[in-house]
């Protein structure tokens, strides 16, 4: 569906230029990307999720700590 909204009959629609295939764009070359890319980003991903979830822990800490503070100063 994505695929369809950038083209239309062989043209890019943004630019209005024919597609070209590079002769290196083949399924394996495709899949050595990919596995690249994945094997690059994955620790990024990993740090990121850990770091979001230490956060989310960190604030709920917090938000817990302010709110029986507040309980009892009052």
């Amino acid at each position: 569906m994505f695929m369809d909204l950038l083209l239309s009959f062989g043209f890019l629609k943004v630019t209005g230029e024919p597609l070209i295939q590079r002769k290196d764009d083949t399924a394996a070359v495709l899949k050595s990307r990919l596995e690249a890319f994945h094997r690059q980003t994955e620790p990024v991903c990993f740090f990121l999720f850990i770091h979001v979830k230490m956060m989310h822990f960190l604030l709920k800490k917090s938000l817990l700590w302010v709110r029986k503070e507040w309980l009892v100063e009052m």
